[in-house]
């Protein structure tokens, strides 16, 4: 008997391991369930808040680079404190299936639109940790669940723009740390989860908004 219920609760810890690149999320159930009173609380407390975007640590980068992410990260706190993108949010219809949650502390699953979404996003500042590596592989960063890091493919392409770097603080960030998922398969669906587009949504108004960094 103590095996088994050792095997069960190895088995529900394991569960909730995922790969910010290789996991895959199953659509949401019991989505009749209404929303317990206090997570309507909470998303009430969350609307005009500001927050803050910080680094807790940054290894594997130079002193330029720190420079660069620290004033890109300043220009995105501007974004996310905006109007803007919750109105772009907004737009977006609800798909159980991109709103999964992996690490929100609600019993039951919850139909979330976008904008529910991002209100558990800005739940609190954004206090990252961030690795610099570089590798040839086509991944441009990735997480874990049990893990405060993030790591960032200095080698890759993405590197070199500033919007795409904002992109990946909230695709990894804003996205997989608040405990949204996307599928593993680069299908067509992948693009339009929660990470990949919040991710996106913040690169255009990066780009629209904001210059290069220059040293």
């Amino acid at each position: 008997m103590k095996l088994f219920t050792l095997f069960i609760a190895s088995a529900l810890v394991a569960s909730f391991a995922f790969d910010a690149v290789s996991q895959e999320v199953s659509p949401a159930s019991g989505l009749d369930a209404p929303a317990p009173p206090s997570f309507v609380e909470f998303l009430k407390s969350t609307v005009g808040v500001d927050r803050k975007i910080t680094f807790s640590r940054l290894s594997g980068f130079s002193s330029l680079e720190i420079q660069r992410l620290a004033h890109i990260a300043s220009n995105l706190e501007k974004i996310i404190n905006g109007s803007e993108i919750t109105d772009l949010l907004s737009q977006h219809r609800v798909v159980p299936y991109k709103t999964a949650v992996s690490f929100w502390d609600i019993n039951s699953p919850l139909e979330l639109t976008w904008r529910d979404a991002w209100a558990i996003t800005m739940k609190a500042n954004w206090d990252m940790e961030y690795e610099g590596y570089s590798s040839w592989r086509s991944t441009v960063g990735y997480t874990y669940a049990n893990v405060k890091w993030i790591r960032l493919n200095k080698s890759h392409s993405n590197f070199r723009h500033d919007h795409l770097i904002a992109q990946n603080f909230c695709h990894e960030f804003g996205g997989h740390k608040r405990g949204f998922r996307h599928s593993s398969k680069n299908d067509k669906f992948r693009p339009y989860s929660y990470p990949y587009a919040l991710g996106k949504i913040c690169a255009d108004l990066y780009l629209k908004h904001f210059k290069p960094w220059k040293k």
